[in-house]
């Protein structure tokens, strides 16, 4: 067949078709109905002359055609994207660019309401599409699926050590955890290890170990979860006018604890600090317009590591270490 017979936008329905396996999510991503999915899946075998999935059992597989043509159709899109992005340079009071990106829901506190002014003011046009997730892979990075990924920037919680090489990444926020509880609980302060197992906890439900959930192993310690939530924003929400007890990232914490009237406390056991991180692929390198968006990362974490040391200087025991049990200044 020739090219000018083909219709390229059956290449992006061919693309999400392979990789989703599946006309009935391949719809969703695409933003059709089912029909016109099928429709494109049909026209596609005409084109290939092979199914390229075919039924088994419940679900559906790729054919060997099918299969071979996953990465070179994914990477026809990628340079059809790059193509339709070149230009002498990135404009942001002007550009309608849309920047995807996946992070946690503490990135989403701390980290996207400054991006979010800073794109406002400068760059009104721009929109940025964000995934709330923590995933122990890159995958959506390397699909081109992704702009950028927020995460922690610790190589033990990814599943391949080779993907975690590969990605460029730039380090942002660096935060400890501390306990935190309803400003009205009965705890003493400092708090002590006794105390901190006796009473019912707020905790997570990942299937990703967390950073407290290790350094609960580590140090041999055991809590009754009475419930357990994905994030550590949904944790604190937990606490108010309850006994239970929750450990955070402490610029969560701070942030949260006016408006929810807690109390912030030492750990009485070492927990690691954690550092958060932007991660792109290489692809991205020199694209002018992600250029921009990480020299505007890198301001923002400037903000923001300025007003905890302002801050630490009006509290001092904010700036204790994990292993320092004093009790912090009522927030």
């Amino acid at each position: 067949m020739e090219l000018t017979q083909f219709d390229i936008n059956l290449l992006r329905a061919l693309d999400v078709l392979l990789q989703e396996k599946s006309v009935t999510r391949a719809a969703r991503r695409l933003f059709v109905t089912q029909p016109a999915a099928s429709g494109s899946l049909q026209r596609l075998r005409e084109i290939f002359q092979d199914p390229l999935l075919i039924r088994v059992g419940r679900g559906m597989e790729l054919t060997p055609q099918g299969q071979a043509l996953v990465d070179p159709v994914h990477e026809a899109i990628l340079v059809i994207e790059r193509l339709l992005q070149v230009g002498p340079s990135f404009h942001p009071r002007t550009s309608q660019r849309t920047f995807r990106f996946a992070m946690s829901d503490y990135c989403t506190h701390t980290i996207l309401p400054g991006l979010m002014q800073r794109i406002s003011i400068e760059a009104p046009n721009v929109r940025i599409a964000v995934a709330e997730r923590f995933t122990k892979d890159f995958d959506p990075l390397q699909l081109g699926d992704l702009d950028m990924q927020i995460t922690l920037d610790d190589q033990r919680v990814f599943a391949d050590d080779d993907q975690f090489q590969a990605m460029n990444r730039m380090p942002l926020i660096e935060d400890r955890f501390v306990c935190v509880v309803s400003a009205d609980h009965p705890v003493s302060s400092p708090l002590t290890l006794a105390e901190y197992t006796r009473f019912p906890h707020a905790s997570s439900n990942h299937d990703i170990p967390t950073v407290p959930d290790v350094a609960h192993r580590l140090a041999g310690v055991a809590t009754h979860d009475r419930v357990m939530i994905g994030s550590f924003t949904s944790q604190l929400f937990q606490l108010p006018g309850t006994d239970m007890i929750a450990i955070a990232p402490y610029e969560l914490a701070a942030m949260l604890a006016p408006m929810l009237h807690l109390r912030i406390m030492e750990p009485p056991f070492a927990v690691d600090p954690i550092t958060e991180a932007a991660f792109w692929h290489a692809r991205n390198n020199s694209d002018p317009g992600h250029v921009w968006l990480r020299g505007l990362l890198q301001e923002i974490s400037a903000d923001i590591r300025s007003r905890r040391e302002a801050r630490q200087r009006e509290t001092p025991g904010a700036a204790a270490s994990g292993g320092n049990r004093g009790r912090l200044k009522r927030l």
